[in-house]
């Protein structure tokens, strides 16, 4: 395995890997989600695609001036909502494989959830 670049490893040797992809989008307020819609749907093809026994895409918009580092290190070990970050978040979205009907930009972007005033 050691020599196996990794997605050789995951599409020829082994499926049973849990991937989770956390990405914070920083925006200068709420955002035109639709402006991002095609590049997450193609990031949320890729994940899919691997064919992993688990996988999980979740997307926060985040003001532009929040430090989001702390909050992606420690967010998955601790199962931390995008709602945990002590600053403003406009929204997240939220995805794993058994959401079944995304096949589309439009579809993926119905999981997104605005962030409570």
């Amino acid at each position: 395995m050691k020599d196996l670049p990794i997605l050789k490893y995951i599409n020829e040797e082994n499926k049973d890997i849990r991937i989770v992809l956390k990405v914070a989008i920083k925006t200068a307020g709420n955002p035109n989600t639709s402006d991002y819609s095609d590049g997450l749907y193609k990031a949320f093809d890729q994940l899919k695609g691997l064919n992993t026994t688990f996988y999980s895409f979740s997307v926060g918009f985040v003001d532009q001036s929040e430090k989001i580092d702390e909050y992606i290190r420690t967010s998955n070990v601790n199962n931390l909502p995008w709602s945990n970050i002590e600053g403003k978040v406009y929204g997240h979205l939220q995805v794993n494989q058994d959401i079944t009907d995304i096949n589309s930009p439009a579809d993926l972007m119905k999981y997104y959830t605005p962030a409570e005033e």
